[in-house]
């Protein structure tokens, strides 16, 4: 079971509106045939919706981005309007704080997610910031928040070691 434990339910980033049902905790993030982690859908969670009558999960609003499971987002800031460099200037990033409850523990790092003017949407997220956390799973950091600076450097918030990162662009 740690296997699947490792892998579910995914994180989830979603755009939010007045009225939206989000599907907690009747319903759980389905991955299945989306290897990108785009636009999932629900499925009932088997503790609390096992049979679907507490919500029927294909009423959920559909997940913007997952983030993989036990990723524990906690700093999420749009970039457009920053200094930062082209490549991360319209979009978002999110911050992860890593687990606790997985094996090996999933490492904390900082994402952008390119925003799509077309769909509306977010895209997938590649991981720009990582490291805080060796091979054997034992960490030095723990990324909490990423702010752009308006000198174009990305600040990075570690609330294991007590300090704050400026990651300056390269010239």
């Amino acid at each position: 079971m740690q296997a699947y434990v490792n892998e579910h339910p995914d994180d989830q980033v979603t755009r939010i509106t007045a009225g939206a049902e989000l599907g907690w905790p009747f319903c759980q993030p389905d991955s299945r045939g989306k290897p990108d982690l785009l636009d999932m859908g629900y499925v009932d969670d088997p503790a609390n919706n096992a049979d679907g009558k507490a919500l029927d999960c294909a009423t959920v609003t559909p997940t913007m981005v997952g983030l993989p499971a036990h990723s524990a987002p906690v700093g999420f800031v749009f970039t457009r309007g920053s200094a930062l460099p082209a490549a991360y200037a319209d979009g978002a990033l999110v911050t992860t704080h890593g687990s606790w409850n997985r094996k090996p523990p999933r490492p904390p790092s900082v994402s952008y997610s390119a925003w799509d003017d077309t769909a509306h949407s977010l895209g997938r997220p590649r991981t720009i910031v990582e490291g805080f956390q060796d091979d054997d799973g034992s960490r030095w950091g723990r990324s909490v928040d990423a702010l752009p600076g308006p000198d174009g450097s990305l600040y990075v918030t570690d609330d294991t070691a007590g300090l704050v990162y400026r990651l300056t662009p390269g010239s």
